[in-house]
């Protein structure tokens, strides 16, 4: 697949990222279905991959961790964040205290059974939550080697905030079909600013046809019935290649984060990214 180099921070990574969420935190999907694609995406070429705690309450976490196990973990790069939690039926608490986030954190590098995440990202953080001592805790963190870069996610303004700081390694963020002028300006923003750019959410509003014949594909059709009811949802069908396409040749876009349940779209995906 082909590799890119990430903002300023020297990696060389994968174009294409794959996401340890959604399906592969639930129990629609068994623990082993996720233990081999993920291996398979290693294997074809993958080496971002990215997971948080509140994605099936460190389920996905400790997914991620299994398939790495005998891997060689120095030729990927790892991804994980911190500030939201699960709360227990399908709630989510935030907690930006610099206590909380070094006790996530060091939840994540025991799933992974890994001494160090590559990038530890802010799941989100309000600006006002962006205290001195959270960044002198990051700080302390980076240096004794829990986590190589530090990175920001979200959906809104605290992206702005983010690349404004100059904190930031990384910035990910949604670059939808349907993206708007403000969401692709941050893209170029971070950018210029040297930050590595993950966009995630690049096929939102995919339309899935026929009766769900998987644990996955009941997840993919619970969420797609959600996004119906929802009165942001988008309102045309998605056709996945061209969206895919369409991230991918961003050029201020360094990865694309995907995630599947199936190894066909798995090695589809692949071979866009690779051309």
């Amino acid at each position: 697949m082909k590799k890119v180099r990430l903002g300023k921070t020297g990696e060389e990574v994968s174009k294409l990222g794959f996401g340890v969420s959604g399906p592969h935190g639930s129990q629609l999907v068994g623990r082993n279905e996720s233990v081999s694609l993920i291996r398979k995406a290693i294997k074809a070429g993958y080496t971002v991959f990215d997971t948080a705690p509140p994605y099936g309450d460190g389920e996905a976490e400790s997914r991620l961790g299994l398939a790495l196990k005998n891997q060689d973990a120095d030729a990927l790069f790892i991804m994980t964040k911190a500030g939201v939690l699960s709360a227990g039926m399908g709630r989510k608490r935030r907690d930006f205290t610099p206590d909380a986030i070094e006790l996530s954190l060091q939840d994540s590098l025991r799933r992974f059974a890994l001494g160090h995440a590559d990038a530890l990202f802010l799941h989100g953080p309000a600006p006002h939550e962006l205290t001195d001592a959270l960044m002198q805790r990051l700080d302390l963190l980076r240096s004794v080697g829990a986590f190589r870069f530090l990175g920001i996610c979200g959906r809104g303004e605290e992206l702005d905030a983010g690349i404004d700081s100059g904190v930031f390694d990384l910035m990910m963020a949604p670059c939808p079909p349907n993206a708007d002028e403000t969401q692709l300006h941050r893209f170029e923003r971070a950018n210029k600013a040297g930050m590595g750019t993950i966009a995630i959410e690049v096929m939102r509003g995919l339309k899935r046809s026929g009766l769900p014949k998987t644990g996955g594909d009941v997840w993919y059709a619970a969420r797609q019935l959600r996004s119906v009811l929802s009165p942001d949802r988008t309102s045309a069908a998605v056709d996945a290649e061209a969206a895919l396409r369409t991230a991918l040749a961003r050029a201020d876009v360094d990865v694309v984060m995907t995630t599947t349940t199936r190894a066909d779209n798995l090695a589809a995906n692949a071979a866009l990214a690779g051309t």
